[in-house]
């Protein structure tokens, strides 16, 4: 595929974590997109191309450094139980990705192809007050998190596997999918439900949600 793709459902919105470890950021995406309903639909799906998608982090990770804000540390944390020592620098380094994104973006914008995003090394492993304060903060929406779930839950839903490491302190979380419009999404498909994403046996232990049907707010995002 020669040109970024616009992912204009939600299995498509859900394809960004194939090759990046966003999972979280990720399903942000499905539950913006698939609450925003109207004319100003077509905004949130231009802004959730593959390269805006990392746009959107780049500038929440920027906002949460210039700011100081707390979420930094339990986002460091989080990534550090999984085993990452160096999580600083791969889960951290805003600039780095923030330039090499910008290096892709310049000038032609159709010669921005997949494979060459795919080519960085992003990994960022979230806590839930992450996904919640990455939705409230970017999109002024009033979301929040639940940790006793039902296994048919909507939303954003936080599993873990028997057969993966998942972080200790949160009852082994370890992957972030989105339950919607009867399919729960993950790694570009949507599957009948949670136990159906073979072979991980997921168990939906967190849920994130809004608070009630809002009209999202959308922005055109550019590197700041």
């Amino acid at each position: 595929m020669s040109k970024t793709r616009v992912l204009s459902t939600i299995s498509g919105l859900s394809a960004t974590n194939k090759k990046w470890g966003i999972c979280g950021i990720n399903a942000c995406m499905m539950l913006l997109f698939d609450f925003r309903a109207g004319p100003r639909r077509r905004e949130l799906i231009d802004h959730t191309q593959f390269h805006t998608v990392l746009i959107a982090m780049s500038n929440w990770l920027q906002k949460i450094e210039q700011s100081g804000d707390p979420i930094k540390q339990k986002i460091i944390d989080f990534a550090a139980d999984f085993g990452m020592p160096d999580g600083k620098q791969l889960v951290w380094d805003y600039h780095k990705t923030k330039d090499q994104i910008t290096k892709l973006l310049t000038g032609d914008k159709s010669q921005v192809t997949e494979d060459k995003l795919a080519g960085l090394e992003i990994n960022l492993p979230l806590p839930p007050e992450a996904i919640v304060h990455f939705l409230n903060t970017m999109y002024s929406v009033d979301a929040a998190f639940e940790a006793t779930v039902s296994q048919t839950a909507t939303g954003i839903i936080g599993v873990k596997s028997p057969h993966a490491k998942g972080n200790s302190k949160y009852g082994g979380l370890g992957h972030w999918i989105y339950g919607g419009r009867g399919k729960y999404y993950t790694w570009g498909d949507g599957f009948d439900s949670i136990k159906d994403i073979k072979p991980w046996d997921f168990e939906a232990i967190y849920r994130v949600y809004l608070k009630s049907n809002q009209n999202v707010r959308t922005t055109t995002q550019t590197i700041g």
